[in-house]
């Protein structure tokens, strides 16, 4: 008795451990045992065109704005004020000096001082972008995609820079290195523009003309000189961003604004981005008035109209929406379908036509993390079958779900017990006969 009751532990112990382990081999994830899967999660992918934008608040401000010093000593009279709207060549101011051909001299001078600082600054700006696509270059070859502007991070030989009258740090990337070039570049444009309409003014008095239409912004009267500043009568967009919209936004990113004011909209792009942060300036505090702004550090960001913008005044608000990313022909898929991810690339489980199931590599134009999705730019067909991310042995079966579809109960209300009958009959009258065999 004891022996058949040892003899059926025993036994039980051993059918028990020989079903469990057919168990965990059967249907453990990583199984060496072949399967047919069963699939439940997965999406049939449409292509479409797919953008990220960025919406902003933006205020119109002048394209530029010129200082025109003018020396104490050399001046006799100003002849404008603030408000006064003035024509390029208008008289601003009379110089006190009756030797006009030696004035002439000192502008010509400085004429082609200017000149040559920004030949110059063009060629530095050139190297800096020969630099930058070489090291676009170099950065592709390895491997890695530079596709979101990597190369940004890519620290700038300061040598290169070293004969020009640029700050610029030691750790600069190319793009910080060559928006400083360029705001300098605008800077000797103005000064220049300024010496040029004196020296192409046919007055033969002694006076300093203005160089642009435009507005006399402020007179600015100090010790040793007067400054005025002029305006021109264009206006540009400025809006402000913080630190994790600033990653985000490169030069020549298209720009959809538009004026509720004139119910018109206007077709721009991204022009610069300012790497210091905005403290006291007025178009950030007009900004503030259209857009709540976080207690963060804001940094502008500059914004070109394809048109001339002169019918709004300066400090009007426009709705301006940044397009950060776009692809067209692309899918969208869940960002967490993927097995294995980096920026650009990842992969992904499918479906072949054969009903059997593959990993298979994906372009990721970018991000979209509003809806928790990546949009694919390559490596998928439209109407491809994708499946979520648990784990599936290569080329193993795989079977999906019937269609499974219950009448409404509308619909079922509709009808009575007469079309019920109605159809049934209409279904035996037509019914085909089955012909005996001969």
């Amino acid at each position: 008795m004891m022996k058949t009751r040892l003899y059926i532990i025993g036994l039980s112990i051993a059918i028990t451990a020989f079903v469990a382990a057919n168990a965990i081999l059967v249907f453990k994830e990583d199984s060496i045992v072949s399967r047919n899967y069963y699939i439940e999660d997965h999406v049939r992918v449409a292509e479409g065109d797919y953008k990220r934008e960025l919406e902003k608040e933006a205020v119109a401000v002048p394209t530029t704005s010129f200082a025109l010093a003018v020396n104490r000593e050399e001046l006799k009279d100003v002849l404008v004020e603030q408000g006064d709207a003035v024509t390029n060549g208008q008289p601003i101011a009379t110089l006190d000096t009756t030797d006009i051909d030696q004035q002439r001299a000192e502008w010509d001078a400085r004429s082609g001082a200017y000149e040559a600082e920004l030949r110059e600054l063009n060629s530095v700006l050139s190297t800096l972008r020969t630099a930058k696509s070489r090291s676009n270059s170099t950065t592709s070859a390895r491997g890695t995609s530079t596709g979101r502007g990597s190369s940004t991070d890519e620290v700038v030989d300061v040598t290169v820079t070293s004969n020009v009258d640029v700050e610029i740090s030691e750790d600069a990337t190319y793009d910080s290195a060559m928006a400083a070039i360029e705001e300098k570049i605008a800077e000797v444009e103005r000064e220049l523009a300024v010496v040029d309409a004196q020296l192409t003014s046919t007055s033969e008095a002694p006076e300093f003309v203005s160089p642009i239409d435009g507005v006399v912004e402020k007179v600015e009267e100090y010790e040793t000189q007067v400054i005025v500043h002029i305006t021109p009568n264009e206006a540009t967009l400025v809006t402000f961003v913080e630190e994790k919209n600033w990653h985000e936004i490169e030069p020549t990113q298209p720009v959809q604004a538009y004026s509720t004011h004139l119910a018109k909209f206007y077709s721009a792009e991204t022009a610069a981005k300012g790497t210091v942060p905005v403290t006291d300036n007025r178009w950030k505090e007009i900004h503030g008035q259209f857009e709540e702004q976080p207690d963060l550090p804001l940094y502008e960001v500059q914004i070109t109209p394809s048109e001339t913008i002169t019918e709004l005044p300066f400090g009007a608000n426009v709705n301006v929406t940044i397009t950060i990313d776009e692809a067209t022909n692309a899918m969208r898929l869940r960002d967490d379908w993927t097995i294995v991810r980096d920026l650009e690339y990842a992969e992904i489980y499918s479906i072949s036509q054969q009903g059997t199931i593959g990993r298979i590599p994906v372009t990721i134009a970018f991000d979209m993390p509003e809806t928790q999705s990546i949009i694919v730019s390559d490596g998928l067909v439209n109407g491809q079958l994708v499946l979520d991310d648990k784990f599936r042995r290569n080329n193993a079966p795989a079977f999906l779900p019937h269609p499974f579809e219950l009448p409404s109960w509308e619909s079922v209300k509709a009808l009575g017990w007469r079309d019920y009958l109605a159809f049934l009959l209409h279904q035996y009258k037509d019914a085909p006969v089955e012909e005996p065999v001969e």
